[in-house]
């Protein structure tokens, strides 16, 4: 991610920055059920959704990010939540939804993904923003928008309406978790086999979310299947990559990363195999001796190290 982000930097001395977006990779061990950063995880959603967006983007991609597949988008952009200035909505109920797509509740709101109510004022920071917004109601009517330094706590400039993407790409609600513990007993997964614990609790969650049901978006795949970055376009893109098989030496590792672990942890938890999580056409697209590929347009850039 470092490499995409000094290449987007360089890229933007030709291209207007508004239409660069870089996919960081995802952190954590594959099939360990890791908890992700959450201003990583709001990176890959906002880049996600500007490519949603259908406008005309340089999306740069590392190959680990172009190799991972990724969750039905609808999933979770029919979550997102939209307020408006004038809209009514119940504090308590905003509140609910802002809990089952992953947002947490605290008591100041300084980072990504929190929200905390007092007295009339809801502060909520939305993953993909660059600041939180505060939203004063009156009773159950949005009377202002503002958005807030998340340092001093000091109101800034009024908006007149606020984005807030889930803060997961993995989302599941009542019907979707109870079709995926379903999908798992169909599996007949040996019960000598770890589950994530918030499988067995009982009535307790009617929604799940990546961030709270760690591992959910390694068991998904068993209910929907996964895309492929390629797949989120709405024409078909341009493939560039550099010359140097820096990034099919990459994939190729990423690959054989996900299948000794997949070895490993299907041994001792209920796994999908690494073929629904990844594009394995990835390392097919980035071998530029390979012609099998021809229905994505290729260029090979030679760069001078």
């Amino acid at each position: 991610t470092p490499e995409a982000d000094t290449l987007a930097s360089e890229a933007s001395l030709f291209i207007d920055p508004a239409r660069i977006v870089v996919l960081p990779e995802m952190d954590g061990i594959p099939y360990e059920w890791s908890r992700h950063d959450m201003v990583l995880s709001g990176r890959r959603i906002r880049a996600l959704d500007r490519l949603l967006s259908s406008d005309p983007i340089l999306l740069i991609v590392p190959a680990g990010a172009f190799l991972r597949r990724l969750p039905d988008p609808q999933l979770w952009q029919s979550r997102t939540v939209i307020l408006k200035k004038g809209q009514t909505i119940e504090p308590r109920l905003l509140m609910e939804q802002l809990v089952a797509i992953g947002y947490h509740r605290t008591e100041r709101v300084e980072g990504p993904g929190e929200f905390c109510l007092k007295g009339s004022l809801l502060d909520v920071y939305a993953v993909q923003s660059d600041r939180p917004v505060r939203v004063d109601f009156f009773d159950i009517e949005v009377e202002s928008l503002r958005e807030f330094d998340p340092e001093s706590q000091r109101s800034l400039k009024p908006v007149e309406s606020v984005k807030i993407l889930p803060a997961s790409e993995a989302i599941a609600d009542e019907k979707g978790l109870a079709k995926l513990k379903q999908a798992i007993a169909k599996a007949k997964y040996s019960d000598d086999l770890r589950r994530p614990d918030w499988l067995d609790e009982q009535g307790d969650i009617k929604a799940a979310n990546g961030r709270d049901q760690a591992g959910l978006e390694e068991l998904l795949p068993l209910i929907s299947p996964y895309r492929s970055v390629i797949d989120l376009f709405s024409v078909s893109p341009v493939l560039t990559f550099d010359s140097d098989g820096a990034a099919l030496d990459r994939a190729l590792r990423v690959e054989r990363e996900y299948d000794t672990l997949y070895e490993r942890e299907s041994e001792v938890r209920i796994t999908v195999s690494p073929d629904d999580l990844l594009f394995r056409d990835a390392a097919i697209l980035l071998d530029r001796d390979n012609d099998a590929a021809e229905e994505i347009q290729r260029i090979v850039f030679h760069s001078h190290h």
